[in-house]
């Protein structure tokens, strides 16, 4: 069993192989159905064991890492997973090679995402 974060990209090829080995193998999710964190564990286990195991930029299994936010290589997440960006992070967003930014709302984070539309998207 591996375990990872849920925050990572897959190709469509690797998709695939788990769309097919889970409709080929139900037991396999069964086990999966009550553990803590599945979604950390499924996908990776299927992923580590699988043809494409290496084909991640680690190239083989990652390295652990106590801190959840060092996993996120399509995110902005802030250390301490709890910030809420604002306005005032604008710059951090625009200027960073990341797809994504993980925690905004519609309640703290409004002044930004109405920049982002206007001038990112």
């Amino acid at each position: 069993i591996f375990h990872g974060s849920s925050w990572w990209g897959l190709n469509v090829d690797v998709v695939k192989y788990i769309f097919e080995f889970n409709r080929n193998n139900p037991k396999f999710s069964t086990y999966f159905k009550y553990s803590m964190a599945s979604d950390e564990k499924y996908f990776h286990t299927l992923f580590f064991n699988s043809q494409f195991s290496k084909s991640n930029l680690s190239q083989g299994e990652e390295p652990f890492i106590p801190a959840t936010a060092a996993f996120a290589n399509l995110h902005i997440i802030d250390d301490s997973l709890q910030k809420w960006f604002i306005i005032d992070d604008f710059n951090q967003i625009k200027y960073s090679d990341r797809l994504f930014v993980r925690k905004v709302s519609s309640n703290y984070s409004k002044e930004l995402l109405d920049k982002i539309d206007e001038e990112l998207l």
